[in-house]
């Protein structure tokens, strides 16, 4: 995978916080698709003190070992790294942190479900937010957008909010 202008700010305003004692967050590990980017992103954040490992064509042992998983690629390859059946399954009750642009939930969500419904593996097992940080995130000056309108009641709380239906 690609890591972006808006995953590289991520990561380096993560990683000081991971680094601090007591933080929730005890290791960062990125999936990449190259060795040649894993090693781009080695060198860039070498200096870091957080705990942070950059790996390359492990994507689904990347998932399995998380608690959590951040989309950070580009939109274009939303079905080559969902297409796995392994990594649909390895995605199931993990927290999925989408920032894929042009991606709405509902198609991330489909994407994770494929044909895996005749195996038991229901949608609600996906615990998935969408979230829209701006540039300013390499500045650590980042307003965010997070949507989670999962349910019906949030939905409607949505509409009598802002007088318009989603």
């Amino acid at each position: 995978m690609v890591l972006g202008h808006i995953g590289k700010a991520l990561l380096g305003g993560l990683l000081p916080c991971v680094a601090k004692p007591g933080s929730p967050v005890s290791e960062i590990t990125v999936a990449l698709r190259r060795k040649e980017s894993e090693a781009r992103l080695r060198d860039l954040f070498h200096s870091s003190l957080a705990p942070v490992n950059f790996i390359s064509g492990q994507n689904i042992n990347a998932v399995k070992n998380a608690d959590a998983v951040l989309f950070a690629f580009p939109p274009e390859q939303v079905h080559e790294v969902l297409g796995a059946t392994e990594m649909r399954q390895a995605l199931r009750g993990k927290i999925i942190i989408s920032i894929l642009a042009r991606t709405p939930r509902d198609e991330l969500k489909r994407l994770i479900d494929g044909n895996d419904k005749a195996d038991g593996l229901a949608t609600n097992d996906i615990r998935l937010v969408r979230a829209m940080p701006t540039i300013g995130t390499e500045v650590h000056e980042s307003a965010t957008l997070i949507g989670d309108l999962s349910s019906p009641v949030r939905k409607r709380q949505w509409n009598w909010r802002c007088g318009c239906s989603i």
